[in-house]
């Protein structure tokens, strides 16, 4: 998706989110602005995570992190998506998970940097 799209999206998904789900949780200001997501990520922003994580985002990912530094609730079983500055590799964010994960696979090829 290019930023425009993800813009005509997330603008869609928030007044469904907002009018449907009165199971989310979120500030007065969100309801008043109908937008469940955030102010956008810069680009320096961007290429720092890039720079941080070793590799390029995929386009459709810069152009969400373009519209929206993160997103609060899905209104489903995702709680929200972080900001580009904390996206991480799983095997550091989450060591229990990605070591779940790859055990179940029975994988033993993964390479350090997935």
């Amino acid at each position: 998706m290019n930023a425009n799209q993800w813009q005509q999206f997330l603008k869609r998904y928030s007044l469904e989110l907002l009018a449907d789900n009165s199971e989310i949780e979120v500030d007065e200001e969100v309801y008043q602005s109908q937008w469940m997501g955030y102010e956008p990520a810069t680009e320096t922003q961007i290429v720092e995570a890039e720079k941080r994580l070793g590799i390029s985002l995929p386009n459709s990912l810069r152009n969400f992190y373009l519209v929206t530094n993160g997103w609060r609730e899905t209104g489903y079983f995702i709680y929200d998506i972080l900001p580009v500055e904390k996206i991480d590799w799983l095997r550091i964010r989450d060591s229990h998970l990605y070591g779940i994960a790859f055990k179940a696979e029975k994988r033993q090829d993964i390479p350090d940097n997935y």
